[in-house]
């Protein structure tokens, strides 16, 4: 079970958070202001993902390489950061683990993650292939080196929605009567079959040479 949600940890921001397209690459920055606990060396923040989402792997090592992450304070304190595929509770799992050394923050100091950093090379973080209404970055933050994060009030969500066109989806009867109308159902699809709203002036046309055969009962 999740812990009550504390203003006084402090609080983050989500840019941008405009509709992101099925496994499109992005830069997504997260900005976390210290509450009034502040942060001590030792203490961890956390951004945490459902660990059914099949978003891209932040990295930290290459600037070049797809995911490149980094993470900054202007504190008076060093960060590490880190991927944890194991580094929350269900259904939370997967974290970025931002430790805080050398240091401390004080209350109104911030740690800025930038998600799919573009600036030395890299294309971006991908999204994940599935659309959903309200992707969620769960912000958690451990200011005591408690070994106890917990989350912030801050709900960090975005859209993701269908890419392109790619397919188009017709259903109809496998069976039908001689002269009279039959419905077909039809369904626009991106690449990776997310559901995607198609014109109602559909114009459909008979192509090829099969013709109906007649059958004596």
């Amino acid at each position: 079970m999740l812990h009550k949600k504390n203003i006084d940890l402090g609080y983050a921001t989500l840019e941008p958070t405009t509709p992101v397209p099925a496994a499109s690459y992005g830069t997504w920055t997260i900005t976390f202001t210290v509450g009034k606990y502040g942060m001590d060396s030792g203490g961890q923040l956390k951004i945490a993902t459902r660990i059914v989402s099949d978003w891209g792997t932040p990295q930290f090592d290459d600037p070049k390489a797809e995911g490149y992450t980094t993470a900054v304070t202007n504190g008076s304190a060093k960060l590490r950061a880190t991927w944890n595929r194991r580094g929350y509770i269900r259904p939370f799992i997967s974290a970025i683990v931002i430790d805080i050394y050398d240091g401390s923050l004080s209350e109104g100091d911030t740690i800025t993650v930038v998600m799919g950093d573009t600036s030395k090379g890299s294309k971006g973080l991908r999204a994940q292939t599935y659309a959903e209404s309200a992707f969620e970055f769960l912000v958690l933050a451990d200011p005591t080196n408690s070994c106890d994060p917990r989350p912030i009030a801050d709900k960090l969500t975005l859209p993701v929605v269908a890419a392109e066109l790619h397919n188009l989806a017709c259903i109809l009867p496998s069976q039908s009567r001689l002269n009279e109308a039959v419905e077909i159902f039809t369904k626009g699809e991106d690449i990776w079959r997310n559901p995607i709203p198609v014109s109602d002036n559909l114009v459909f046309e008979w192509v090829g040479d099969t013709k109906v055969e007649l059958k004596d009962n």
